[in-house]
């Protein structure tokens, strides 16, 4: 038995295994497709990334998020169906299969077997309903900044003990106070409405302040006269009013004053301007101002951490964020305007939080906290908090992306297991004995060059190499066309085969066992895939050629 009748036997023996494996893959893909293994599997995926893993307590709480992301206009038109005609009615028959015993993981038989991950994000992202509990806590941090840095502090000038002025005007001042309050209430209502954005509402806020402050004026005649004038040309050119004043309304007048620059320097506190003198005339603090009270996702996503529960009810962990935002507030008179909107942003980040289990809340803070960080050092400053959500947006998608990567390996292992169990029911089916094979390729010349000479008529029209740039890309596609129909492979289970099967297995002491051994091999070998088998093909084909000159004109001519 010389080296060429082995490599023939191999050449055969592959060429077989290739030929079969063609036919399993064929058999794989349909079930693929109408049992959407893949679809199942993405969304299986997508619950055990969102779950933490599988089995825990929370599954039933993340399949309804799954089941509601999957049904978000930007998921769901990603799977195009039929809606009519036949079509649509053999994906009706086919979703009853696919659906069947699969209670497990939600599957309705409509799910897109590929999912974008900036879909994913966005869809997330929606569901998770940042924005709207990010617009609560901007109006509460405005509610907050104005009622503790705003009105308190006018309210406790005016009722200050020491602000020497008539009754008269006290309770004028007061009047107009509760106008400025009744005014700013307004704002925060309609940036809670949306009917406004944060920036508008910030200078209509540092406006009402201004008409306050020269609704005030009026109440000192020395100032009232210049109230088109700078500050500084005021508190220079008229600090104590004209000399015409009576003593008692110069004094008034000097209380009002030093009332309105308290207000300028309350308002200049808050809503800080540059001067000329310092060269930065031009900056004021909008930007920080909106920082300040806009909250980013990485804030967002720490209160909604909360509190992480383990051993039941007893709570294992408490978030910072969370915490300080508890007992900032919650002593708060119950009838306060602000304790009421601490509790509905309390109870909003608490639905958020039933909705995802503990671990999924930890890893979307840990990724708003990273698309902070990963922000601020790729653009060495702090931006805004449109620019911390894309970046959030980005570090959700890389999250989902990797989580993909792990699931395509587990399914990869699971389309093996499901490759053996269809190559072996195949090799059953078609009574593909691999010992079987080898013995008729052994003793059966003619199937032996019958094999021979095809595999090398596939590989050379088929298998792609430098020197065979023509070569179909499409290399299994070509394999189907050059397979030659007519060569009588040793499968099937008619009486001739089976008779030399029986002769074969004489010597083990059960028959069958020898068959069913051969059936495991070819199992195992179809499993392999197609584009494994062809290119070990080529290479064992390449290897019988090695050392056979290459066919020249005149040696063609001479067989002529």
């Amino acid at each position: 038995m010389n080296v060429p009748f082995i490599l023939n036997i191999v050449i055969g023996l592959i060429f077989i295994y290739l030929t079969l494996s063609l036919v399993a893959s064929e058999i794989q893909e349909i079930l693929t497709t109408l049992l959407q293994w893949r679809a199942a599997h993405l969304k299986k995926s997508i619950e055990i990334l969102l779950t933490g893993g599988e089995g825990t307590k929370n599954d039933e709480k993340v399949k309804k998020i799954v089941k509601d992301l999957y049904e978000n206009p930007l998921i769901k038109n990603i799977s195009q169906e039929s809606k009519e005609g036949i079509e649509a009615w053999l994906r009706q028959v086919f979703r009853f299969f696919v659906t069947l015993g699969r209670k497990d993981i939600t599957l309705n038989g409509n799910e897109p077997s590929y999912m974008p991950s900036e879909t994913f994000a966005m869809t997330l992202l929606e569901r998770l309903n940042l924005s709207d509990i990010s617009r609560k806590i901007t109006v509460f941090n405005l509610e907050k900044m104005i009622k503790y840095e705003i009105l308190m502090e006018v309210e406790g000038y005016i009722n200050d003990k020491n602000l020497n002025i008539s009754n008269e005007t006290r309770q004028t001042l007061k009047s107009e106070f509760n106008t400025l309050k009744s005014k700013l209430k307004t704002i925060c209502k309609d940036l809670y409405n949306e009917k406004t954005t944060l920036l508008t509402s910030i200078n209509r806020i540092r406006d009402e302040i201004d008409s306050f402050i020269e609704t005030s004026k009026l109440f000192a005649p020395s100032i009232s006269s210049s109230s088109l004038k700078p500050d500084s040309e005021e508190q220079e050119n008229n600090p104590l009013g004209s000399q015409s004043q009576t003593i008692s309304e110069q004094n008034e007048d000097t209380e009002i004053t030093k009332f309105i620059a308290q207000l300028k320097s309350l308002k200049n506190g808050i809503f800080y301007q540059g001067d000329s003198k310092y060269n930065n005339a031009s900056y004021n603090n909008t930007d920080e101002l909106i920082r300040r009270l806009q909250p980013s996702p990485a804030y967002i996503l720490d209160l909604v951490i909360g509190e992480v529960k383990v051993k039941g009810q007893e709570i294992g962990r408490l978030s910072k964020t969370y915490e300080a935002f508890q007992n900032e507030f919650r002593n708060l008179d119950t009838n306060d305007e602000i304790y009421k909107a601490y509790e509905d942003i309390k109870k909003e980040i608490e639905e958020i939080g039933e909705q995802l289990p503990d671990s999924t809340r930890e890893s979307l803070a840990v990724l708003a906290k990273r698309a902070q960080i990963n922000l601020r050092y790729a653009q060495a400053q702090v931006q805004s908090v449109e620019d911390e959500i894309y970046q959030f947006k980005t570090e959700v998608q890389v999250w989902f992306d990797r989580s993909m990567e792990r699931a395509s390996g587990v399914y990869k292992r699971n389309a093996k297991g499901i490759a053996f169990l269809i190559g072996f029911l195949l090799a059953y089916v078609l009574n593909a004995d691999t010992f079987h094979i080898i013995s008729r390729l052994t003793t059966d010349s003619a199937l032996r060059d019958a094999l021979t000479t095809n595999a090398e008529l596939v590989t050379k029209d088929c298998l792609p190499t430098q020197g065979n740039t023509g070569a179909n890309t499409d290399y299994l596609e070509c394999v189907r066309q050059k397979v030659n129909p007519s060569i009588s492979l040793p499968l099937g289970r008619d009486e001739a085969n089976l008779k030399q099967q029986a002769e074969e297995s004489k010597g083990w002491f059960w028959s069958p066992l020898r068959r069913f051994l051969g059936w495991i091999v070819s199992g195992f070998a179809i499993m392999m895939g197609a584009p494994f088998w062809f290119e070990l093909l080529g290479k064992i084909i390449n290897v019988r050629n090695a050392g056979k000159p290459p066919e020249t004109s005149i040696n063609r001519q001479g067989k002529n």
